[in-house]
């Protein structure tokens, strides 16, 4: 895969990732309550979140 391919490929992974925090945080708020489980998916979806940006940032700099 190109590297345009790619960048646009991560852009939609994180898109959906950033769109799945937003709604696990919804429930999170909503719920009103401690959830141990819900954590454990707001942390993950961030790693995931932060590794996708990683590989942004090293494609932009492989631009450059």
């Amino acid at each position: 895969m190109n590297d345009e391919k790619r960048e646009s490929a991560l852009y939609d992974e994180l898109f959906d990732i950033q769109y799945d925090i937003v709604e696990v945080l919804e429930h999170l708020v909503n719920a009103e309550w401690d959830s141990f489980t819900l954590m454990n998916k707001i942390t993950e979806l961030l790693k995931q979140k932060n590794m996708i940006e990683q590989e942004l940032y090293e494609l932009d700099g492989a631009k450059s």
